[in-house]
């Protein structure tokens, strides 16, 4: 009996811990899901894609909420530091945009990468 208590507190410890992981505009976007791919989440397409994916919250210079996410990926052979901007509304989400080496990338690429990030 008492391994089972312990083994559900663990359990609850441990889900605790991943959900105060990140503040609430991040877990709020990594729950959403793109509309390209509905079957995975946000946060699950990045930490599937990226290597060490970084979230962080703040505000941008015009005082909008926003999420970036920082890390690596692999692109056509070569590694690339990639930064993926979101911001939340009301109904979800918009991703702002893409930046491969600090340099944004256009909306066509914004798509196909999202797309790329849903498989």
């Amino acid at each position: 009996m008492k391994v089972k208590v312990l083994v559900g507190v663990m359990c609850m410890v441990l889900f605790a811990s991943t959900s105060f992981a990140y503040d609430r505009a991040t877990n709020y976007i990594r729950n959403c899901t793109f509309s390209k791919c509905k079957y995975k989440t946000v946060g699950e397409s990045i930490d599937e894609s990226l290597q060490n994916p970084r979230w962080e919250s703040g505000k941008a210079s015009d005082g909008e909420l926003i999420v970036n996410v920082n890390g690596i990926v692999t692109w056509d052979g070569k590694r690339y530091n990639v930064m993926v901007q979101f911001a939340p509304t009301p109904n979800g989400f918009k991703t702002n945009g893409v930046a491969f080496n600090g340099k944004v990338m256009s909306p066509e690429f914004k798509s196909n990468f999202i797309t790329q990030l849903c498989k």
